[in-house]
């Protein structure tokens, strides 16, 4: 079945959310912001490269002692438009919301996303990895109260090349019904080597 495009009939329509226009991270701002809407993940994200043999968590699997379990709700399908931004989810998926410590010379290891992600960076410096259709590395530097949207299913890492913690907060979408697995470990890829 083609991503975008016609279908054939009996098929469903995948469940990726249509992203248009720059203003999301504002209108996720509300969203982002509301650390009392549950528990918030804080962990120290390791340096080793994560093999793809590694499972992702679910709801039911037990998280690690650092990282206590993201808060994640159930959304149902959206429709949403405003004059510059779109967002669309034809089917209910779940949104999780994460906080992420990174301490000096660690990283998120090289990973996936299964839908769009949006991250603020709330204190210290972190440095985004990513290997362009080209295959040429290329690396992109967010400072605190600066943001980001990575895109699904793009392999990439977050490294912290400075002397102080780095600490994220992140917004998820497009994420299976009933599952976590917000992040999907990669190998690292040939573009970037040493990068890991």
């Amino acid at each position: 079945m083609a991503r975008h495009g016609t279908m054939e009939a009996g098929t469903t329509r995948p469940r990726m959310p249509k992203l248009t226009g720059v203003p999301l991270l504002a209108a996720f701002g509300v969203a982002i912001a509301c650390g009392g809407c549950g528990a918030v993940a804080a962990a120290h994200a390791s340096t080793a490269t994560p093999t793809l043999a590694q499972a992702t968590p679910t709801l039911a699997q037990a998280t690690p002692t650092l990282a206590p379990a993201p808060s994640h709700a159930l959304i149902g399908a959206f429709h949403f438009s405003t004059n510059a931004f779109k967002i669309d989810s034809d089917a209910p998926s779940e949104l999780v919301m994460t906080k992420t410590v990174l301490l000096p010379g660690k990283s998120s290891g090289w990973h996936t996303h299964p839908g769009p992600a949006f991250v603020i960076v709330l204190t210290g410096t972190v440095t985004r990895y990513v290997v362009g259709d080209n295959g040429t590395c290329t690396s992109a530097t967010y400072t605190a109260g600066q943001g980001f949207v990575e895109a699904p299913g793009i392999v990439h890492i977050a490294r912290n090349e400075g002397t102080t913690d780095v600490t994220l907060q992140a917004t998820f979408l497009d994420v299976a019904p009933g599952s976590v697995a917000y992040k999907t470990p990669a190998l690292a890829p040939a573009g970037c080597p040493g990068i890991s």
